[in-house]
């Protein structure tokens, strides 16, 4: 018994040195309680970044304050790159989404729509150290107003599988080209901004 203990902690040992030691927390927004940690915990996150920021949401209507801390990354020289649904199942949360999109798209920020299925992972990591895992898109609702949780993981280990896994995603999207997508038509433009002003509600 003692030998397979001194094994098994022998075998355990070499794992953390391979794979690392994860530090996880957990941020839940309760509504009930006022609390709403996991935006903070994103912002947070992208002011620190320096190499890139890799994130995959279902419904993308960033507030204003979220949507600068992306364009200042992006201006300071990080990869920034967004997969998103190329059609979600609210046709008028994707009207909002589009909405977003040239502004991110004038700071280099790509956008990649993901074709044939719709995408509901929300997740994201940021210079092979960090990522998080949880319910909440990035929408007013999510963020501060609806009951969700997110796993905030600190591991190169995590991190480098999750950038597999974005890679991955990314083999089956199509990328918005900003030339192309400046000449989507007069009156799809006029509906955006139209909508804008309700994105605070969504």
């Amino acid at each position: 018994k003692k030998e397979r203990r001194l094994r098994r902690a022998s075998k355990t040992r070499a794992m953390i040195r391979e794979q690392g030691v994860a530090r996880l927390t957990v941020h839940r927004n309760d509504p009930s309680l006022g609390i709403f940690p996991i935006r903070g915990m994103y912002m947070e996150a992208i002011d620190r970044a320096q190499k890139h920021i890799w994130m995959t949401n279902a419904y993308f209507i960033p507030d204003r304050a979220f949507r600068r801390a992306l364009l200042d990354a992006a201006r300071r020289g990080v990869d920034v790159q967004v997969i998103l649904p190329q059609y979600s199942n609210h046709p008028l949360t994707d009207m909002l989404a589009h909405g977003t999109w040239d502004e991110l798209l004038a700071a280099v920020v790509r956008v990649f729509l993901y074709r044939h299925f719709m995408v509901h992972a929300k997740t994201c990591t940021i210079d092979g150290a960090w990522t998080t895992v949880g319910t909440a898109n990035l929408d007013r609702w999510s963020m501060l107003g609806n009951y969700e949780i997110n796993v905030e993981v600190r591991s190169e280990h995590v991190a480098a599988r999750m950038e597999r896994l974005f890679m991955l995603d990314k083999e089956n999207c199509l990328e918005v080209d900003a030339e192309l997508w400046e000449r989507r038509p007069a009156l799809q433009k006029l509906g955006e901004r139209t909508l804008r002003s309700l994105s605070p509600l969504l």
